[in-house]
């Protein structure tokens, strides 16, 4: 990695030998009590690194007691408070005065009584000021209300940036995604002229009066950068620059971004690019310092799959771990420093998919105690994310969302999509064999449901805070199968008795596993690997086969770099996609062999029809913002689209219901633009 400071310790055993401590007690206290050691990410499980001006600071923060952590004042040497070594720290000593003292008090032993109580008069004093420093309240960041400043249901999309007067976003219309803006106080949402087909806003410079945004980039891909004038006018490419996401400096002068699991900067008009950090993972969401002085940005390890704050130079130096602890096993992502420098607000992502603010203050020095000055600001019902501060810095701007999933089936006979349900909130519907009951995805937070198709007997079969998604009716409609993740552990298929009890996992591995499928007569279950950046397996991508039975675990032949199979209900297929989700393949258990059926830019979702004559599919063209429901006949390969999709909200799941209707869900709670006041101690 570029920008590797030279004092850095780099193993378990120099963060020991530094400690003057034997290895297993430094690691008890990195699991206890906090020690700041890092992972490497990406790297293997006991590649490790600290820094020893985060470790003093550490030690000085527990060296004040007893820990608990066998930390005692004696051994602590230069490190320790200076309390019970005889010498209280405030010039006090229990020796010294007059070379005869005789001479000033006649009696020694009542002078002696009277400096022992002075002296317990002093230490008794400081012992009491530093208990009131210690135990007196300490202000910290709040929301203190909400205001909407849009409200026209349709979908959103940061960042959101602002010039003090406006909030810019990307906003999806009849017409696909554009660049829109509304007051500051709120008002009618206002598209801007942009000219980009796909655009996605990603900071604004008021020193040269430029949005930057990419253009074309989905998901986790990289796209073009455009410079767009506020004032209206034709956008401009900056250079060849491609990314993923991008920043200005805060004199315009330079932009940095993301690409490849690399950091870059380039002048404004993208000349002079160069790679300032190489990382292990894939980076996002940059940005800058108000003070120009540093970057930090987003690394996902998909083999923890966890995201993680890192921050380094703009000439390169000095890469590290910005924000250590308790939520880099969760979805942390797009923050952003006050205008002042003295908080950096950021979205942490809640398992279940509910999203809240934080606030880390930047005033506690070393990343040890900065953890002792983090915040979070919200705690839901509502989702919140894309996260900007005001101007002023007296307020948040942020978008806000209460999930609530609507299933929706597709009606042959009126052409239209119509609810499904209507009154229970479900996503990744799945259905009995016998067509009578359904299992699905439903609140609170991501937990697994059962219920019969006319709504009753509804019975919820997990509990938070394990996430839940795409279930699965075993053939006998006794056991059901589905991805399931708990904090800070990759997702893993389980499987869960239909009448309830404890989901048990089917292999002992600790790669990510998704979209379980099962053979026709219940004895096996299939699954593949998952290809997004942030939940990556680290392992082959390869379709797996579990004999639940023989406890046995075999590969598909030829299944390398496929990934979300889909079992025939016949048994006699497997439909799979490649990793880059654009072809479709098809797996003849009777030949062994694969075959292409068909390539789209880009599909979402594909599943198998009760009879097994058709593979349903969606698919999209992202560029074009297209995107539809087809159906391949296995008999011809012939394709049919069933229906368009070109302005609803975008699904990247696709069911059937028991009669083969095509049945998609729709988040209910379209995102807003949120003011947030708050209190900035």
């Amino acid at each position: 990695m570029a920008g590797t400071p030279h004092n850095r310790l780099d193993s378990w055993k120099e963060v020991a030998e530094y400690l003057h401590r034997d290895i297993s007690t430094v690691m008890r206290w990195s699991r206890r009590a906090g020690l700041p050691v890092h992972r490497v990410p990406g790297g293997k499980r006991h590649a490790v690194f600290a820094y020893p001006e985060e470790i003093d600071a550490w030690m000085l923060s527990v060296g004040v007691r007893d820990s608990g952590l066998g930390i005692r004042e004696a051994d602590q040497g230069s490190r320790g408070s200076g309390l019970g070594t005889g010498d209280s720290g405030l010039g006090v000593r229990a020796q010294g005065g007059d070379a005869n003292p005789e001479s000033r008090n006649p009696n020694p032993e009542t002078r002696r009584t009277g400096l022992r109580y002075a002296l317990g008069l002093i230490v008794v004093a400081a012992i009491a000021g530093l208990t009131y420093f210690l135990a007196r309240p300490t202000p910290v960041p709040r929301v203190l209300g909400y205001t909407q400043i849009t409200n026209d249901g349709r979908a959103k999309r940061g960042n959101l940036v602002t010039d003090g007067s406006r909030v810019y976003f990307t906003e999806k219309t009849p017409d696909g995604w554009v660049v829109a803006q509304v007051a500051a106080a709120g008002g009618e949402v206002v598209p801007v002229s942009s000219g980009l087909t796909n655009p996605s806003i990603k900071d604004l410079c008021l020193a040269r009066s430029e949005l930057l945004a990419i253009d074309g980039a989905e998901g986790f891909a990289t796209g073009q950068v455009f410079a767009l004038p506020l004032s209206g006018g034709f956008p401009r490419r900056v250079g060849n620059v491609l990314a993923r996401s991008a920043a200005w400096s805060p004199d315009g002068q330079v932009i940095a971004y993301t690409a490849q699991g690399a950091v870059y900067v380039c002048n404004s008009d993208g000349t002079e690019a160069r790679k300032i950090a190489t990382l292990t993972g894939d980076a996002s969401d940059i940005v800058w310092h108000p003070d120009g002085s540093l970057l930090r940005f987003v690394v996902s390890d998909p083999r923890s799959n966890s995201n993680s704050f890192w921050e380094v130079r703009p000439d390169g130096t000095k890469l590290h771990p910005a924000l250590l602890g308790r939520l880099n096993a969760q979805g942390i992502s797009e923050g952003a420093w006050t205008p002042d420098g003295r908080y950096f607000i950021f979205v942490s992502k809640a398992m279940g998919g509910r999203s809240d603010l934080w606030a880390l203050g930047e005033r506690a020095g070393s990343a040890a105690l900065r953890r002792s000055s983090l915040v979070q600001l919200t705690a839901g019902p509502m989702g919140l994310g894309s996260v900007v501060p005001s101007r002023d810095g007296k307020r948040v701007f942020s978008l806000g969302s209460v999930r609530r999933w609507q299933l929706e089936r597709y009606d042959r006979q009126s052409g239209q999509f119509v609810p499904y349900l209507p009154d229970i909130s479900a996503d990744f519907a799945d259905f009995s064999r016998d067509g009578e009951w359904m299992a699905y995805m439903g609140p609170p937070e991501a937990t697994l449901w059962k219920r019969r198709v006319n709504g009753a007997e509804p019975l919820q079969l997990t509990l938070p805070p394990m996430e839940v998604e795409l279930p699965r009716w075993s053939p006998d409609g006794k056991w059901i199968a589905f991805m399931g993740r708990e904090p800070g552990k990759p997702w893993k298929v389980r499987v869960i008795s239909a009448a309830g009890g404890l989901p048990q996992t089917v292999t002992s591995g600790a790669d990510q596993e998704g979209a379980p499928t099962w053979s026709p007569d219940g004895s096996r279950l299939m699954f593949g690997g998952l290809v997004s950046s942030d939940v990556r397996s680290s392992g082959p991508l390869v379709i797996h086969l579990v004999d639940l039975r023989k406890h046995e675990y075999f590969t598909v032949p030829g299944s390398e770099g496929l990934w979300t199979a889909r079992w025939s209900p016949s048994g006699r297929y497997i439909a799979a996609l490649t990793a880059d989700s654009q072809s479709l393949m098809l797996f003849d258990f009777s030949t062994q062999k694969w075959v292409k059926l068909l390539t789209f830019p880009l599909i979402r979702d594909i599943t198998w029809s009760r009879r097994e004559e058709a593979i349903f599919l969606t698919h999209a063209v992202p560029s074009q913002g297209e995107a539809s429901i087809c159906r391949l006949r296995l008999s011809d390969r012939k394709v049919e689209e069933v229906v368009s999709l070109q302005g609803r909200p975008e699904s990247a799941w696709l069911g059937l219901t028991p009669d083969d209707s095509p049945l998609i869900s729709r988040d209910l709670g379209a995102p807003e633009i949120y003011a947030l006041d708050w209190e900035a101690p």
